[in-house]
């Protein structure tokens, strides 16, 4: 059994939940909020890219 037969047999059996897919658009907020702060933070110490 190759990988890709494996990972579609196991999808048919236990196939992911729809929430766990897609983010909601908070979470994708909260996320994008963090990677400005860590880029404003690296940027403040190394200067920009």
């Amino acid at each position: 059994m190759t990988m890709t037969s494996f990972r579609a047999a196991m999808n048919a059996k236990f196939p992911q939940k729809e929430k766990a897919r897609v983010p909601t658009q908070e979470k994708y907020d909260e996320v994008m909020d963090w990677a400005e702060q860590m880029l404003a933070m690296d940027a403040q110490r190394h200067g920009p890219h």
